[in-house]
């Protein structure tokens, strides 16, 4: 498993062509990997994305940077183990995300760009102290879904005017919801 790691990496690392699909596995704690291999495509949205979901990051966490250009990509990411930090972004319209990150205190962050876009429809983060940002702009037609379970998990959106109304299922203790509208 550990042969394929760097093959999985560069594919996720890959910037996204029209109608490709990735899906991305990882599991425990033992695939740390430095933000230079992960990077490998040098797209500045997803350094950008990726360094703000890794600040103070332990060199033991599962990292991954994702960027999806242009149309009809899909992305099927699970990240199982603690301490997980995930950086989108996406710049096209139609294109699929799923993420499914097990376990406590990942970190999902996004930005979109573009219409018709789907992040879900099953996004989920089991655990405690998850945390999940999305920040969507110039947007329409953008459908998201997402559901936490586990105790101190906090869901955090910033929207422009084109996100169709979004789904966030919470249960557990101590969460946290913000969604700003522009």
């Amino acid at each position: 498993m550990t042969r394929l790691l760097p093959l999985l990496l560069f594919a996720l690392a890959a910037t996204a062509s029209a109608q490709s699909e990735v899906f991305v596995e990882q599991a425990g704690s033992t695939f740390g990997v430095s933000t230079d291999v992960v990077i490998g495509s040098g797209a500045v949205n997803a350094q950008s994305a990726l360094n703000t979901a890794t600040a103070g990051v332990s060199p033991a966490t599962n990292v991954a940077a994702i960027t999806q250009e242009g149309a009809d990509n899909r992305v099927d990411l699970t990240q199982q183990g603690i301490g997980n930090r995930l950086g989108l972004f996406i710049d096209g319209n139609s294109n699929q995300f799923q993420l499914s990150q097990i376990g406590s205190y990942n970190e999902f962050v996004a930005d979109v760009i573009g219409d018709g876009n789907v992040l879900g429809p099953e996004s989920i983060q089991a655990g405690t102290g998850n945390q999940y940002t999305l920040l969507s702009d110039r947007v329409s037609g953008e459908v998201h879904s997402l559901q936490q379970y586990g105790d101190a998990n906090q869901a955090f959106q910033v929207v422009g005017q084109g996100l169709k109304p979004a789904s966030i299922q919470q249960r557990g203790s101590g969460m946290q919801v913000m969604v700003e509208r522009r």
